[in-house]
Order: C-alpha cells, then structure tokens, then sequence
C-alpha cells in the first residue's frame, strides 16, 4: 500500500507539470465555460446561461471540438490497425499460434486464460503474405483470402461511432493530397474498421478518393510499411469503383511524364540557389518564398515519383516505369534537395538565435538613418534659398518614436507601422528643395532598405521551421532508398564531395523518428529511450551500410599505391649520375602517385565535413568510420597477403593425427621404421625464405603506402599499422590455439591481453581440435617443423641452424631474419606460442604414451628390471644383458616414444631461437636499457622460484611457483623481450609418475648404438641415419624432466650412473670372462661413452649442477672414456 502510495504522488507531479492550458487560470479564453464545483448546486442555471449566449455557446462548441483531440484520435485508431497489420505481416500466424499455446500450457493448463481461438489477434488469420509475386496479387485477393484483412480486423473491433467520425470529418478539400499523407495513411487504416464503408458506401468512397488518394495511391502507414490501393482495394466494390474512376494507367503515365518532365526544371532551380555563397542571411530573408516553393515542388515530385515506381499493381507499375525518370536523376534531385534543406534550415536557425540582437541593432541603424536626414534636412536652412522648416525636426521625432515603439513580437503592428513610414518617407521625398534630390534620395533609399530588413527580421518565425519539417517529411522513404544504395555508393565513389549531400540525405530521414518521439515526449512515457533508439539504430544501420563505400574505395586507392610503389618503381640508389636523373625520378608513376593521393584526400576531406551526425539518439561518426574501414582493410589486406606466400604442401604427417590415435601411432612408426631417414637434401629448403621475403616486400609496400597517406587521413599510420599487423596475429594465434584448446587452453596466459578479433575475418575458416592447420600462422609452423625434422636433419648447436647430409643449411638465422623482417616481434612471439601450443600437446601425448603403456603392462617389465638389477654394488647376473632383453622386449613402446621425445626437443629448440631473436630485436631495435633492467628482473624472480623449490625438499610433488604481483603485469614484457626461456619453463602439472626416470632411461639405452661421438664437433652423431637427431632428443628428455620435481632427474641420472658402473664392473671385473663366453657384446668403450656424452647434453639443457651429475657419474668416469672415444 506504501508502494502504490508513492507512485500516486509521482503521477501526482507529473500531472501536475503537464495540466491542459485551457484549464489554468482564469484568464484563459475558456473561462466563461469553465465552471468550479459551484456548477452542480444548479446545473441548470449554468447551462442555460450558455445556451442563452451566441458567443458562449460557439465559445463551448469550439471547446468540445477539439482539434487535437480529434488528430489524436486518428492517430490512435491508425496505431491499432498499423499493428496489426504489422503482426500479420512480420510475425507468421502458426508462431503466434505455437506462442500462446506454450505459454498456455507453461502457465498450467485450465488455471491459465484460454484464448478464443476463432477471436483471437494470435491464431491465424486468412493468411497475409509479405510478398506475393505481382501475376499472383488479383488471384489472392479474388479467391484465397477474399475478406483479409476486414475479418482480421474484426477481431479487435472498435466504436463504429468514434470510427465513422474520424473517416467522414477531415480539413478543406482543397488541401493538396501530398499535405494530407499522413491523415491518408490514417484514414486507410480506419477503413478496414468500418468494412461496410469499403463495400457498399460508393458517394462516402468516392468523396475520400478525391480528398487524398486522387493522384497518391500508393500509402505509406508506417516505417518500411506501403499499401498499394490499386491492388489493395480490389476485393472491395465501392471502395474499387471510387479509386477506378481516377487511378487509370493512361492516367499514370501522364502523371508520371508530368513529374519527369519537371525535374529538370527542379534541379536548375536547386542548382541555382545552391551556388557556393549565395544563401547568405540576406539572401534567405528576401527569397524565403521562392526557396519554400521550390522545396516543396521538389518533396512532392519526389514522393510521387519514390512511391509510384515502387507500385505492386504491374499495370501501373509498367506504365509509370514506361514515362519516369531515370534512376540517376532522381536520386540526384534528392541529394540537392537534402542539400537545400539543411543549409535553408541551418542559416534560419541561425537568424532565429540572433533574431533579438539583429532586431535591436537594425532598429538603432533605422534610428540614426532618420536623424541623419533630420540633421541634414536642418542643414538646409542654412542655404539662401531654404524653406522655413520649423516644424520638421518634431515630424522627425514622431518617426523616431514609431520606430522605437516597434517591437518584433508584433509583426503585424511591425507592418503596419513600416507602412505608414514608408509613406511618411514618400512625402519626405517630396517635401526637399531641388538642390538637394541626389543627397535626399541617397538618404532615403538607405532608410527604406533598414525598414524593409527590419520586416523581415520581424517575419523570422518559429513555425518556418515546422512548416519546413512538414514539407521536407522523408518517413515515406524507409525501406525506398534500399534499392539505390549501389547508386548512392556510385555517385561517392564518382565524386567524394557526394559525402556531404549525404549527411543531408540522413538528416532528412531522421523525420522517420518525429511522430512516435512526439507523442511519447508529450506522454513522458518511459518507452521514449528504447523506441527512440530502435528506429536510431534502424537508421544508424543504413548510414554506416552506404559510408561504408568510403573506406572501402580509399582502400582500393590503397592498394593501387601499393602495386605502383612495388612493381612500376624501382628505388632510387644510392649514387645517380645528373644525365639520369629524370630517368630515376619515374615522374610518371609519381603523377599517378600524386593522383591517388588526392582522391584519397578528397575522400577524407569529404568525411571531415560531415562532422558528427545524431541520427536520433546515436551519434553518427563518420571520421570514426573512415578509421575503421581503413583498419579493417589493412587487417584484411595483410592476413590476405600473409595467407598468399604462407601456403605449403607436405606438412608433417604428425601433426594431422592425435598421437594417441591408431593413425597416430602409425605415423610415429613410420617416421622411427617406415623408411624417414636423415636425408641428403630437403624439398623446399629455401621456399621458406623466398616466401618470407617476398611477404616481407608486400607487407613493407602496404605499410610505406599507408604512411604516405596518413596525414591525408588525419591517423597515425606507423602505429595504425602495427596495431592491425597485431590484430591478425592474434587473431590467427587464437584460431590456431582453439585446436589444442583441450591441452594447451591454461599455458597460453600471456596472450590474453591481445586482440581475440574473430579469426573467420582475419585467419580463415572454422577449425577442428586436429587436422591440417587452417591459418597461415599454423602453416608456417608446420613448415618449420617439417624442415626441422629431427628424424630427417642434423641440429648444429654453435650455429643454431638445422642441416641435412650433404652439411647444407636446412633452416637457420636467414629464415627467421626474414620472418622478423615480415612480422617484427609479434610475428615472432604469435611464432612461438603456437610452437608452445604444440610443444604443450606433444609432452601431454608423449606422458599419455607412457601412462597407457604402463598401464598395458610395461610396470611389471619395469619392475622385474629393477629387481634384476637390484641396488647392491654388485653387478646383476648376466652383466648389462638385462638392459639389453628389457630394451628389446619394449622395442615397440620405445621407438614411437623416442620420436615423439626428439619432436618435443625439436620445438624446444625452436622456441630458443625465437628468444634469441626476439631478443636481438629488443636490444637493437627497442630500449637497452629497459631490456637490461628486464633482464634483471627476471632472474630474480626465477631466483625466488627455485628457492621454493628447494624449499620443498624431496617430496615428489611439483613445485608450486610463487605468485607474485609482478608476475602477470610482466609477463608480457619478458616474452616480447625474449627473456622467457622455454626450458624452465613448466608446460602442466602432471600426476606423479615414478617409473617415467626409468622408461627416459630405457628410450636413451636402445638408441646407444645408433650415436657415435664427435670430438671435434663436440656431439653425438648418428651412426644409424634412421635414429632421431641427438640434440632435440636430449632437449626432448631435460623438457620431460622439468615438468617434475628435481627427484626425477636424480632418479635418472642414478639410472645412468648404475648402468655405467655394471658396464665397468662386467668389463673390469671376473664377470667379464663368463659373459663374453656367453656371447654377449658389450660395446663398452662406445656405449658408455655414448651414455656419457647424452647425460652431459641433457644436464646442459635441463640447468642441471655438475655437483649432481658427478654424484652419480664421476669426472674421471667421462673424461676417461670421452677421450677413449676421441
């Protein structure tokens, strides 16, 4: 009850401020008829005192007939039908129907309210169609649907008598039916409330007819709604029979040549008054008539002509297209009348402003004009021959009083007293002596020219205004101009100053919002905002739909520059002699040049003037556009060109399958036993970098152009360029990273800040979690990978490169110089992260292998190795034997593994030479001193980390690393810098795993034979050019290790360690004899040397302490049999 209290008084006072103006005071001019409470101690007294008075009783009569209310009215009742034909028409009846009985059945069955459904506005009705094809129209009205849309009208009936009053009462016939519109839409709506009238009443019809639909049969009743009566009215007999005795096609057509032959009279009018300078306020005040009869000739022309040609009836359809004007030029008769109306409306505005000021300050002028006639006509007198003038200097005053008592919120006193000046002037004129005319004229014309500005400052009105918005009403236009939208484009394209006529063209169409925001102002009805910003968002929507021609011929000149600066222009080098200089200059292509720029300029200049538009409640930006369709272009244009060079064939068959599938098992086989070797030379081994170089040229011509035109555009073209070149990377990155999204979704933290633009506009299409990569990013990557192919190529590491048999170069610092020089830094670091994302997958596949083998029954083989060789000091029965029979009975689990561990190290390596690069790029290219002070910084926070690792102790869980503030806001900065390196890093946090040092050391075991060492090279080279590269797969195993505690590496390393020590127990000990009688090879110069040399790669890469290395393999251990291999 507090509740509705409350909102009572706020209708209290809103009631309040809003009380109709004839019940105020009563000083109103209703006031004889306006009684209090008084009235009803004799109501008849009061009554008869008003029926006794002529005056009182017209006085009364005017009061009840109330226009406004009677419009309001109309409005109302055009509302209702404007509704429901719209529902019909725009929400199909079987989803009405389905609507209402779900809620229905929601709201609980017979509880709820059941709809009549023979009554009801949801059901179905006889069924009206959006569109019908035109041969169709009569058969659907004549057979199917031959009481549509009455019987649907029916169904909301509303009082005949109110209906009947609003049909039959409407203004003077004589008002042109183009000033009607509106109450003909109206009144076509009502109709279908009283069918009788439609049906039967032919003297009411043909009466209607001829007051507002003699020449306009085409209704517009709402926003991108129109009524063709022609078509519409054909079920109906009088209503067909009124219309048919003055809609004709003969008709039609001479209406239609009438217009056409018109318009070009129209445009020379336009063209006239829109001369650059001539509508000056002057101008304005002397030639408002003439400007508002050429407007309004040029609205109704244009409402006849927009709305005809769009007929549905194809007789008259044919026959006005047969006679109207092109296209063309009535679409440019409606540019130039847009144009007209808003600078008329703009300079009235401005008189309106300063109509105050203007009508003082030329009051005064016409004051000092008079007293310097009445001053010189003093002067006369002075001559030998003047005139006793005794009395002329009070006639003078008189004047000066009349002028003074003028007073602009009169202008009919205004005129009569400027009247009556003028022929007191006239007699004044008269009056002078002979020697005198010239300077009498002189003065009086001067004075006659103040008093006529002055009337027209005291005709500046208000109601100008709204007469003008009457005349220029575009509402019918909502929907029309759809089909000259590619004319519209045409003409900006054609000529950029076509941009301002349409800021015009939208300021026109924003009448589309007047007549709903007028009635929900008046109401202050809380629906103002959402419906204001509906119909604004509507007209938003086709503004931006044709400005967006702008940016995209701007980026067409774009490109032409590009192609003129990349293949028609040679760079001018560095020395020129004079006699080939004009040859170097290439002055044609720099015309060309010079002309691209300009139409660019005209362009931007052109969107400049428009300035900020409200198209309604929304603001309209067109410069903002301009910006964006130029960002979007150059996004477009680079993830176009990077697609282009980025494309390749042969990608790694690994990457196709997950590795856990049958088909992914099969490729690791096939790349460890099924023939891939270390090739003698790699297909496409420079590709890579031609592509990169040729993309570098495209992308630096795209960029160059940009910048030339950047002040033109009034944008910062270097920075634009990075934050688009960035925009499809990341878009790109975020495509290519949803295809590990299940493994790789957590580890890719420091892109989060980045752009996620949809990748179908910048990287290609929708991808699947596996399969060939679908961005140019993904391609590349796969490229690298297939060139790095640790089962096909040699890692050099004091190069940094990848070579193939022959020692030629495979991929090195050329192609990731050249992938700097294309991308910069976020084409390296986008690089990296989808190496990252892989590198992520294959460790989760490759812990997964191992888990599912161990779990096959791999632990017990596992385990019967560990009790075969025990943890006494005392070699095994059958000395190293035991690795070898559990080396071959894992043969199948261990060569797939090895693979997999080599492509993990492989990708490792890539990312390290990502960081070296993106480094270098930091140091030389950004801020040293910054990258120093970055430097720093992360080593003290990974200080921190690896003190709370030891911290931990031996417990087999992973280390947490420490989260602090820093970390996130940094994280960024130390990728960009190249200081994240890939090997600390922790990819997931996998449950622990206690037999993985063991399974790392059998992979490590079978492969022994398949390395020999090179001192000179100081690495493991491959003695069987099937076995994967031994530098990624150490990079591979220090990778596997780091993702768990410390107490993992030392278990592998104790693995290692008691190996070696059973190998120089069974070589130096008695037991030697016993097995080499037995037949066993034990190799033990080159396998331990081999162990040796693999344990010192992975210590390298995994940051291992020597100090822990030596505890279980010491120094005089690997110095001994390193140099026995040397």
């Amino acid at each position: 009850m507090v509740s509705q209290g409350h909102a009572l008084l706020a209708e209290v006072l809103q009631l309040s401020s809003s009380l109709p103006p004839a019940l105020q005071p009563a000083t109103t001019k209703f006031a004889p008829i306006l009684f209090d409470f008084r009235y009803f101690r004799d109501p008849d007294a009061h009554d008869q005192k008003v029926e006794a008075s002529r005056e009182l009783t017209s006085l009364d009569e005017e009061f009840r007939e109330n226009p406004e209310r009677r419009q309001l009215l109309l409005e109302a009742v055009a509302l209702v039908g404007a509704l429901l034909l719209s529902l019909d028409r725009r929400i199909d009846g079987a989803v009405r129907e389905r609507s209402v009985v779900a809620y229905y059945r929601l709201k609980g069955g017979a509880q709820a309210w059941a709809p009549d459904p023979s009554n009801s506005l949801a059901a179905r009705g006889p069924g009206c169609i959006v569109q019908l094809p035109s041969w169709s129209n009569r058969l659907y009205h004549l057979m199917n649907f031959e009481r549509y849309p009455e019987s649907y009208f029916a169904r909301l009936a509303l009082p005949q008598e109110a209906i009947m009053a609003v049909v039959v009462h409407y203004p003077a016939p004589e008002h042109r039916t183009a000033a009607l519109s509106h109450q003909a839409a109206g009144l076509y709506l009502a109709l279908y409330f009283v069918p009788q009238v439609l049906h039967r009443d032919s003297s009411l019809m043909r009466t209607l007819v001829d007051r507002h639909f003699a020449d306009n049969w085409v209704v517009a009743w709402g926003p991108g709604f129109r009524s063709d009566l022609a078509l519409e009215w054909e079920s109906f007999k009088a209503a067909r029979g009124a219309l048919g005795g003055v809609i004709t096609a003969a008709r039609a057509k001479d209406m239609a040549a009438t217009y056409a032959a018109a318009l070009p009279q129209l445009q020379a009018q336009l063209s006239s008054f829109l001369v650059e300078g001539k509508l000056k306020e002057e101008y304005v005040l002397e030639h408002m008539a003439e400007v508002f009869s050429c407007l309004r000739s040029c609205n109704v022309a244009l409402r006849w002509l927009l709305l005809h040609t769009a007929a549905s009836h194809r007789k008259l359809r044919a026959a006005i297209a047969s006679a109207a004007p092109p296209p063309n030029a009535l679409l440019a008769l409606l540019l130039d009348t847009a144009l007209l109306e808003y600078e008329v409306r703009r300079g009235y505005s401005v008189l309106l402003e300063s109509k105050t000021e203007r009508w003082h300050a030329q009051r005064r002028a016409l004051v000092e004009a008079i007293q310097d006639l009445a001053a010189f006509y003093q002067a006369l007198q002075a001559l030998p021959r003047s005139t006793s003038t005794a009395d002329l200097s009070d006639w003078f005053d008189h004047l000066i009083q009349q002028v003074e008592g003028m007073d602009y919120a009169d202008p009919t006193g205004t005129s009569r007293s400027v009247q009556s000046l003028t022929l007191a002037l006239d007699d004044a004129e008269r009056f002078h002596p002979p020697e005198a005319a010239l300077q009498t004229k002189q003065f009086l014309a001067a004075i006659r020219g103040h008093l006529a500005h002055t009337l027209r400052i005291a005709d500046v009105k208000e109601e100008l205004l709204a007469t003008l918005a009457a005349v220029a009403d575009f509402a019918y236009g909502w929907g029309l101009l759809d089909s000259y939208v590619a004319r519209l484009q045409a003409e900006v394209r054609a000529d950029p100053g076509t941009v301002l006529k349409l800021r015009c063209l939208f300021l026109k169409m924003r009448s589309l919002l007047e007549v709903p925001l007028l009635r929900l102002g008046q109401a202050r009805a809380p629906a103002l905002s959402a419906t204001s910003r509906v119909y604004s968002s509507a007209l938003l929507a086709f503004s931006r739909l044709i400005l967006q021609v702008v940016p995209a011929t701007v980026g067409d000149l774009l490109d032409q520059m590009v192609v003129v600066t990349s293949a028609r222009m040679t760079p001018l080098p560095p020395r020129l002699d004079v006699g080939r200089l004009r040859e170097a200059a290439q002055l044609p292509q720099r015309a060309q040049l010079a002309a691209l720029a300009h139409r660019i300029a005209a362009f931007a200049e052109g969107m400049r003037a428009m300035e900020k538009t409200f198209v309604g409640v929304v603001e309209l930006q067109p410069t903002r556009l301009l910006e964006d369709g130029l960002r979007a272009h150059l996004a477009q244009r680079a993830a176009a060109a990077a697609a282009t060079a980025l494309s390749f064939s042969n990608l790694p068959a690994l990457l196709a399958y997950p590795p856990l599938s049958a088909a992914g098992r099969s490729a690791l086989a096939g790349l460890f036993g099924g023939g891939a070797s270390l090739s003698a030379s790699i297909p496409g081994r420079q590709d890579l970098v031609a592509r990169l170089g040729e993309l570098a040229a495209k992308l630096r011509a795209l960029r160059d152009a940009f910048e030339v035109v950047q002040d033109l555009v009034d944008l910062p073209g270097l920075r634009v360029w990075h934050t688009q070149l960035q925009r499809v990377l990341s878009a790109n990155l975020a495509a290519e990273l949803r295809r590990f999204r299940r493994v790789a979704e957590s580890s890719m933290a420091s892109t989060s800040g980045w752009d996620g633009a949809p990748p179908e506009a910048l990287g290609g299409p929708k991808d699947e979690l596996y399969g060939e990569p679908v961005t140019f990013l993904g391609r590349l990557v796969g490229e690298v990978l297939r060139l790095s192919d640790p089962v096909r190529t040699q890692f050099q590491p004091l190069l940094c490169a990848w070579h193939d048999a022959s020692g030629g170069e495979v991929l090195g610092m050329a192609a990731f110089g050249a992938l700097a020089a294309a991308f910069d830094g976020p084409g390296l670091r986008c690089t990296g992260a989808v190496v990252a994302a892989r590198t992520h997958q294959t460790l989760h596949a490759g812990l997964s292998h191992i888990r599912a083998e161990l779990d096959a029954g791999w632990r017990a083989s596992l385990a019967d190795l560990r009790e075969a060789v025990g943890s006494s000091t005392a070699p095994p029965e059958g000395g190293p034997g035991v690795y070898v029979e559990a080396a071959r009975a894992a043969s199948r689990q261990l060569q797939p593994l090895a693979v997999l561990i080599a492509s993990l190290g492989q990708m490792q390596l890539l990312q390290q030479r990502i960081r070296h690069e993106l480094a270098s790029i930091s140091r030389l290219e950004g801020d040293a001193l910054l990258h120093c002070a970055l430097e720093g910084l992360n080593a003290a926070l990974l200080a921190d980390a690896k003190a709370a690792a030891s911290a931990q102790g031996s417990s087999i869980e992973p280390p947490a690393s420490p989260v602090t503030p820093l970390q996130p806001e940094l994280a960024d900065l130390f990728e960009a810098a190249g200081l994240s390196n890939p090997m600390e890093k922790v990819y997931e946090r996998p449950a622990a795993l206690p037999e993985l040092p063991e399974v790392l050391f059998l992979v490590l075991f079978s492969l022994l034979d398949a390395y020999a060492f090179n001192r000179r090279l100081a690495l493991l080279e491959r003695a069987d050019r099937k076995a994967p590269d031994s530098v990624p797969l150490a990079c591979g195993f220090a990778t596997l290790l780091r993702q768990f505690h410390p107490c993992y590496a030392e278990a592998f390393l104790q693995c290692v360690g008691q190996c070696i020590q059973i190998y120089v127990q069974t070589a130096t000990g008695a037991v030697a004899q016993g097995v080499q009688a037995a037949g066993i090879d034990v190799a033990l110069p080159r396998k331990i040397g081999t162990l040796v040399a693999f344990v010192e790669s992975v210590s390298e890469f995994g940051g291992m302490s020597q100090s822990l290395v030596h505890q279980y393999i010491p120094p005089f251990i690997a110095d001994t049999w390193l140099s026995v291999l040397a």
